[in-house]
C-alpha cells in the first residue's frame, strides 16, 4: 500500500479506521470516549518522517482488525508543535496508549512487530495476566476473545501490508 493520506488503494479510506485529530480538544474529546475495554492509542508522527509514513499502512491494518478492541487515532504534529512538547513528545512516530483517559504506555518507533507486541501486552495487562497465579489465567484465557482479535487474520492482515 503507497499513501499517506486518506486514499489508499481500493479506496479505502484511511478516516474510516483511524481518526484525525487536530487541536488539544479533539484528543481529550477522542481518548475520554472509549470503553474500558478497548484500548486507545494515539499514533504521534509527522507527515515529513520517513518512520511515520513507513509505519502508518500497518497503523491503518491493525485499527481494521482491532475494531471493538482498539480504537485508533493520527496526531500529525507539523502543524501542532506545542501539543508535541504538552505530550513530551520527542521522537515519531510515538504511539501513546491510553485506558480510561489515563496514559497507560507508550511505544516509539516504526517497528511493526514491536508496535503490535505493544498492543497485545497493554490489553493483557487489562486482563490481569502477569498479576495473578494459573487459575486465574486461565480463566483470564478463557476471556481474551472479548479484548483481542484473531491472532491468524491479524498476522495475515499485517503481512499483506
Amino acid at each position: 500500500v503507497l499513501y499517506y493520506g486518506d486514499t489508499a488503494g481500493n479506496n479505502v479510506k484511511a478516516s474510516q479506521y483511524v481518526t484525525d485529530l487536530t487541536s488539544d480538544e479533539q484528543l481529550a474529546a477522542f481518548i475520554t470516549s472509549q470503553p474500558d475495554r478497548v484500548l486507545t492509542v494515539v499514533n504521534v508522527s509527522l507527515l515529513s518522517a520517513a518512520p511515520c509514513v513507513h509505519i502508518f499502512p500497518a497503523v491503518l491494518a491493525l485499527a481494521t482488525n482491532f475494531q471493538g478492541y482498539a480504537a485508533f487515532a493520527r496526531l500529525l504534529g507539523d502543524d501542532q508543535p506545542e501539543l508535541l512538547k504538552k505530550l513530551d513528545v520527542t521522537q515519531v512516530p510515538t504511539f501513546i496508549f491510553y485506558r480510561n483517559g489515563e496514559e497507560v504506555g507508550r511505544h516509539v518507533g516504526s517497528s511493526r512487530g514491536d508496535l503490535i507486541g505493544q498492543i497485545l501486552a497493554q490489553q493483557a495487562r487489562r486482563l490481569g495476566w502477569g498479576r495473578r497465579g494459573r487459575k486465574e489465567r486461565r480463566a483470564a484465557a478463557c476471556f481474551r476473545a472479548e479484548c483481542m482479535p484473531d491472532p491468524g487474520a491479524l498476522a495475515l492482515a499485517l503481512h499483506a501490508q
